[in-house]
């Protein structure tokens, strides 16, 4: 099994998996570290089935500072 994080212009990120494995559920962690909030793609593959999908990164942070600098900011006179 090979499952790859790319960001939307295709540039590969990280490789999470890579290594055979027996059939089954399994679940991956992925500290996405610096990465920036944004829209990401991973690729599953699996013998060969290949799966591609997207993914919202969203850093809480992020968004916590945009809304305090938008519609959220504190009114002073």
């Amino acid at each position: 099994m090979i499952l790859k994080v790319f960001n939307i212009l295709g540039q590969e990120i990280q490789t999470l998996v890579n290594k055979t494995q027996v059939a089954g559920e399994y679940e991956i962690s992925w500290n996405s570290g610096d990465l920036p909030s944004g829209l990401y793609v991973y690729r599953l593959q699996a013998g060969q089935s290949v799966e591609i999908r997207k993914m919202i990164l969203p850093k809480i942070k992020e968004i916590v500072d945009k809304a305090r600098g938008g519609f959220f900011a504190p009114f002073h006179k």
